[in-house]
């Protein structure tokens, strides 16, 4: 067997010695303890090092080592005169992987290298938060003494380097693990002490405690160290958890109360209901989850959407699960409404099946809706979602993400009232989602469907929290990548729908936006609400006795929207068709109108007035099926139709084209609405006009 000898330089920093020399595995060690510091900083306690190597087994020689330099220059002498053949070097905080020993003493037993590097975990805080992505750094960890030139800090050279790759075990260095006391000496002596950049200890090393997602931590090289990853500590680095705590008084100050989940005599009863399209893994993943707070749940309910693959199976092997079968695919919406249907609970958690949800996470959100019951829904904070629910994370492998979930309930921030919380993970008070309805099933596969339900729980005059200590992972758009519908398609579709489903809110002036669009908060002025509004409106309209006249062909596209927005200030719609072959008849009687069928006269001032011989009120609009009528501009016609004196016998309304510029398109001025049953009549085979016709008989106009 090759001669193989650790040999550690060291002044007092010994927290983690002990570990070191345990991970050794019996290697002959010698511990190098200058009895001076490094850098001329403050003597330490270098007889506790002593004391340590010892204890250990560790033979210890003490010298006048004035700089790191002199120190390990100093080793690599004695190791040559030894004649010792293969030298370890870790520092007195860097501890072997049985991986990495295991390796390295092959590569002894054949001499296939004179310098050996090594990958390195690096530690921050404590044993329990890695550095990630590692960093790039290979330090020397073993060499042949007599082989080598020593250059600089912990680089040597020799004619046959090695560097080996994680796969080959790496070096845990525990280098900023430990408490505040341990990193200020540590930046105070090491040989990179002038390149610290500026107020690091204040900025990123105590900031970090209350906001773990910080990335770009090293002292000299920020990027170096991307983020700190919280991790199960390996088995070689358990020893040095004790070692850590002990350093620190006795007590984690990362986690000084462990995360206790207490439930409450008033625990609601929670139904989660998972929507399933497809994604074997996914659901096992997300069930595996649940299954860690059934005591926290009343129910799982999975409703499968017809799934491509055998996703339905995997749901069926959990015992707590509740399973519906849809006969044929519905959607996102409408699966979700079958599973609110079959639920019980008092709480319904629409949950997607791509996610994986952490126990702190799950209590987190539940507690934050049962706070209050002004609160209507929650959602939490997550790697994947639109808005403001998208966090930061650092964890790389779902190993960690219940850790992470842990740290993110540790964070002192509140919970935030928004206007739009995503649908991956939604919790809803079953009393507020039997007031203001289910999930609008014209939205089918997905996209909206969320901004909707969120703005009825808003305009209902619930709240929305936003639980910032409550984390839940999401794979991100699983199921809609399965489906065969175009994802640009349906966001277009689906955004049109909401606006025009609540355009009437936004044109009355009650609400200042919808939920999830971009701007500031929603505010809701309660005198505009449309419902009273109409009420108001109504008397109005039956005092203004307005007819509306339009002729048409052919309109299907837009004519829906045009009697939609017209219909509240009408006490009679006349729709003359002039032969259509589509579906305009019907969606005109749809909206209540008197469709008369005419025959197209070759003149449009004919048509019109074929429309007039109908009309039953005192006043007469017209409009074109491709126009809308804004309900602010609706109310300014009753109210001048109300108001003007007799002699006015038609209103000028200005007509904005929006075609291709809907703020700012081309604007003209018609006379749209006049007096009925004065013998006014349109001119004109095209282009009509009707204002010949009221000069004539003498009335004037009021713009």
């Amino acid at each position: 067997m090759p001669q193989i000898h650790a040999a550690i330089v060291c002044h007092d920093d010994s927290v983690y010695l002990g570990s070191v020399l345990a991970s050794l595995q019996h290697i002959a060690a010698t511990v190098f303890v200058s009895t001076s510091s490094w850098s001329d900083a403050p003597q330490g306690d270098w007889r506790c090092t002593e004391m340590i190597a010892k204890s250990m087994g560790a033979t210890v020689l003490t010298g006048e080592w004035h700089d790191e330099q002199v120190h390990r220059s100093a080793v690599l002498s004695w190791a040559i005169e030894q004649g010792i053949e293969h030298l370890l070097i870790p520092d007195s905080d860097e501890i072997f992987s049985q991986d990495l020993l295991l390796t390295l003493r092959k590569i002894a037993t054949v001499d296939l290298a004179d310098v050996v590097h090594c990958t390195m975990d690096t530690y921050w805080k404590s044993p329990e938060y890695v550095i990630r992505p590692r960093e790039r750094l290979m330090p020397v960890i073993m060499l042949k003494p007599k082989e080598v030139r020593y250059e600089y800090i912990r680089e040597f050279r020799g004619k046959r380097p090695l560097a080996l790759p994680p796969e080959q075990g790496v070096l845990h260095h525990l280098s900023y693990a430990g408490p505040d006391e341990r990193i200020q000496r540590k930046i105070r002596t090491w040989s990179h002490r002038d390149e610290i950049v500026p107020d690091w200890e204040k900025r990123i090393w105590a900031a970090w405690n209350s906001d773990r997602t910080m990335g770009s931590l090293h002292p000299t090289h920020p990027d170096a160290y991307g983020f700190a990853e919280r991790i199960l500590i390996p088995p070689e680095v358990a020893p040095a958890w004790n070692s850590y705590v002990e350093a620190c008084g006795g007590q984690d100050p990362l986690h000084p109360v462990e995360q206790q989940i207490k439930l409450s005599g008033n625990w609601p009863k929670v139904s989660v209901i998972v929507p399933l399209f497809g994604g074997e893994e996914d659901i096992r993943l997300c069930l595996d989850s649940l299954s860690k707070c059934l005591d926290l749940i009343h129910q799982v309910i999975v409703v499968d959407d017809v799934s491509p693959d055998a996703a339905p199976t995997v749901a069926k092997d959990y015992d707590f699960v509740k399973f519906h079968q849809n006969d044929q695919n519905f959607g996102f919406a409408k699966t979700c409404n079958v599973g609110a249907s079959l639920s019980t609970g008092e709480v319904l958690l629409f949950l997607n099946s791509d996610t994986v949800v952490p126990r702190i996470g799950f209590h987190r959100l539940i507690s934050s809706l049962m706070k209050s019951g002004s609160i209507g829904a929650t959602g939490p904070c997550t790697n994947e979602a639109g808005h403001y629910q998208r966090v930061p994370v650092t964890y790389s492998s779902l190993d960690h993400v219940d850790l992470f979930a842990e740290d993110i309930a540790c964070n002192q921030l509140e919970d935030l009232d928004v206007d739009m919380l995503v649908g991956f993970c939604l919790a809803v008070r079953r009393s507020v989602w039997d007031e203001v309805g289910t999930f609008d099933e014209r939205f089918k596969i997905g996209m909206f469907e969320d901004n909707d339900l969120c703005y009825r729980i808003r305009r209902a005059g619930y709240r929305l929290m936003f639980v910032q200590s409550s984390f839940v992972h999401h794979k991100g758009s699983a199921s809609l990548d399965r489906s065969q519908v175009s994802r640009i398609d349906m966001f277009n579709q689906n955004l049109a729908l909401y606006r025009r489903k609540w355009a009437m809110d936004l044109e009355t002036g009650f609400v200042s936006q919808l939920a999830g669009l971009q701007g500031p908060r929603i505010s809701f002025n309660e005198s505009r609400r449309p419902e009273s509004l109409s009420i108001k409106l109504a008397s109005k309209v039956k005092e203004a006795s307005l007819s509306l006249c339009m002729i048409v062909k052919n309109e299907s596209r837009v004519l829906a929207d045009c009697l939609r927005s017209a219909k509240p200030f009408f006490s009679q719609i006349i729709v003359v068709d002039t032969g259509s072959s589509d579906d305009t008849i019907q969606i005109a009687k749809e909206f209540g109108a008197e469709v008369v069928e005419f025959p197209w006269p070759d003149s449009f001032a004919l048509a019109r007035n074929e429309s007039l011989r109908h009309a039953k009120g005192d006043w007469v609009c017209w409009l074109d099926a491709d126009d809308t009528l804004p309900f602010s501009s609706g109310e300014q016609i009753i109210d001048a139709v109300l108001s003007v004196p007799p002699q006015i016998g038609g209103l000028v309304m200005p007509i904005r084209f929006v075609n291709d510029d809907p703020e700012f398109g081309t604007q003209v001025d018609h006379v749209k609405v006049f007096r009925n049953k004065q013998g006014f009549f349109f001119e004109g085979r095209i282009h009509e006009q009707v204002l010949p016709s009221i000069r004539e008989k003498g009335f004037d106009l009021r713009p």
